[in-house]
């Protein structure tokens, strides 16, 4: 099928995927789960609780308009710095972005994409005080099927 990712002609333009290779893989692997957890709202974020000074989790974004919410405390332990890496390398085709927003007012801090065609979004943030409550939210960084899949989630303080 013409535009059809498995055409055997290099695009000049890739257009995304065409309906028949989203057919046949999910044929082969079934369709897209939903989300196991309802965090798509700063107000229903998933606690993030840091163990060491770190969180580590596997997630995924089931559409390229879906977006994660989580909710952090800096810990006592903390040095007064905290990175944010959304990462889907090896995992996905997923080009994450995240955004880190202040708790309470919700004022967007950062935000960062990963360059095209990469898989890593990261956001360092200094200055950070005991109890401070931050929000981090991961979305795709475009609206194509580059905008939905799994992705790991790390959180260092």
């Amino acid at each position: 099928v013409r535009g059809s990712v498995m055409y055997p002609f290099i695009l000049s333009v890739y257009p995304g995927l065409h309906a028949v290779d989203v057919a046949d893989i999910q044929k082969k692997y079934g369709p897209r789960k939903h989300e196991a957890i309802p965090n798509d709202l700063l107000t229903t974020a998933t606690p993030l609780t840091p163990i060491n000074r770190e969180v580590r989790l596997m997630a995924h974004l089931v559409s390229p308009s879906d977006i994660d919410y989580y909710r952090v405390v800096v810990p006592s332990d903390t040095v007064g710095t905290m990175a944010v890496y959304a990462n889907s390398a090896e995992i996905s085709l997923l080009m994450p972005k995240v955004s880190v927003y202040q708790g309470g007012t919700h004022r967007l801090l950062a935000t960062n994409s990963a360059p095209r065609w990469e898989a890593t979004a990261t956001i360092m943030l200094g200055g950070l005080i005991l109890g401070q409550v931050f929000y981090i939210a991961v979305q795709g960084a475009s609206a194509d099927i580059f905008g939905c899949g799994a992705y790991r989630l790390t959180v260092r303080f």
